[in-house]
């Protein structure tokens, strides 16, 4: 998905953790909206900075898409998922890697049950909030990628 599509999927996702999404939270999802609206439309002059970066870059970064960009590369690829990721969706955005490669011995994908979108454990409903927790990539992470590099040695 795009990143606007992931910023919005988020910011509803964090609003909506308490079970109720209140008024302040709904007038950022809103503006989040329309700023997300003028980013898909083109509708922003050259200079106009919006959420924080130039038309030019949020124009080319919607127009990338890194599975279709992935399918033409020919080289090994190690693909790796926190199923606790709100950021990068177990759910949304895993499936659609594992469908793109489910045919090709070149790739592969690895999803960790117990681990947010920087490789560290936690429990419950992911939150913004762990990520100020210190913590360290998971172990078996650093073991899978180091299992991954050393088939090609």
């Amino acid at each position: 998905r795009s990143l606007t599509d992931l910023l919005l999927n988020q910011t509803i996702y964090l609003a909506s953790l308490d079970g109720n999404i209140s008024e302040a939270e709904q007038a950022q999802i809103d503006s989040l909206r329309e700023n997300i609206s003028l980013i898909t439309s083109h509708s922003l002059g050259p200079d106009e900075i919006i959420l924080g970066a130039s038309p030019a870059y949020w124009y080319d970064l919607n127009s990338y898409n890194p599975v279709v960009s992935a399918l033409t590369e020919h080289i090994p690829m190690l693909i790796l998922q926190g199923e606790r990721d709100y950021q990068v969706s177990y759910t949304d955005d895993f499936p659609v890697w594992q469908q793109a490669f489910a045919d090709n011995a070149n790739v592969t994908l690895i999803a960790y049950p117990l681990l947010n979108h920087l490789f560290i454990a936690g429990n419950g409903p992911p939150t913004n909030t762990e990520y100020n927790q210190p913590g360290n990539v998971d172990e078996q992470v650093v073991m899978d990628i180091t299992n991954w590099v050393d088939s090609f040695l």
